[in-house]
Formats: structure tokens, sequence, C-alpha cells
């Protein structure tokens, strides 16, 4: 003869409401805690980058990925030259001619220093992250106690 046990979980209706709105309610934090890190770390790089004419700084751009993920890009052809600074090399006299004449220097004489000695590494994303490291970590912090507080109601 089998007997029929019956559990009763009291609050169960809640546990599975909660885990029903999960998914939503993961992206929607996750998304903002993505969008403020980015935010920061576009202002930090704009602070961190070497200044000439801020070209550079005003193409650093936050770009959203997909629903969970995005980046922060320095949107020229020689950003990474700056960032990585360059070994000896020969520059184009016409690419360096504008800076050149900016600040009162012959072309020729950069050129030639930069032919022996390279490029300084100028590295403001590195900078920047190390700079709001702290803040991005308590983004998703706040982020995932939001999500357990949200998820208990």
């Amino acid at each position: 003869m089998s007997e029929i046990v019956t559990i009763k979980i009291d609050g169960l209706d809640k546990v599975k409401s909660a885990f029903a709105k999960a998914p939503a309610l993961v992206t929607s934090e996750m998304k903002n805690a993505i969008q403020k890190a980015l935010i920061l770390l576009q202002g930090s790089a704009r602070q961190f980058v070497p200044k000439d004419t801020s070209n550079l700084g005003s193409q650093i751009k936050t770009e959203i990925t997909s629903s969970l993920s995005g980046q922060v890009i320095a949107d020229t052809n020689y950003a990474l030259f700056v960032h990585e600074g360059t070994a000896p090399h020969w520059p184009p006299l016409e690419a360096i001619e504008p800076w050149a004449r900016r600040h009162g220097i012959p072309a020729f004489l950069v050129a030639r220093s930069i032919a022996q000695k390279g490029t300084k590494a100028q590295p403001f994303f590195q900078w920047a992250k190390e700079a709001t490291e702290r803040d991005v970590f308590d983004f998703f912090d706040t982020a995932i106690k939001n999500i357990i507080t949200r998820m208990a109601t």
C-alpha cells in the first residue's frame, strides 16, 4: 500500500515569482552598473590623455557592445601610438609638422628625436582604470545588493 505525502511550503509562490523576475532584474541592474562604469572610465581617460589640440580626448567614447558588455575606445588612428609609445622610427614630416609648429620646434628636429628615441608611452587608459577601479567595483557591488533586495520583495 502506498501513501501520498504532501508537503506544503509557505511562501513558495513568492520564491517562484522572484525567480521569474530575476533575468530582467539582473539585466537591468547590471546594464546600469556597466553604463556608470563606462562613463566614469571615459571621463577619467579624458582627464589622463595628453592634451595638445584636445582631439584625442574628444574622441574617447563609450560603446555598448551587447546588453551586458561595453567598451571605452579612442576613435582615432593614432591613439594606440600615444598610449603604447613607439620604437625609434623616422616619422613623415607632414604628420608631425602641425604639432611642431604649435610648439615652435622645427619638424625636422622633432622627427630626428623620434628617430633616435621613439616616443614615450602615455598609457591613459591604464591610468584611468587604476584611478576608477574601486568605484567600478562599487557600482557592481551595489547592483548585486539591489538585485538581492528587489528579489526578496
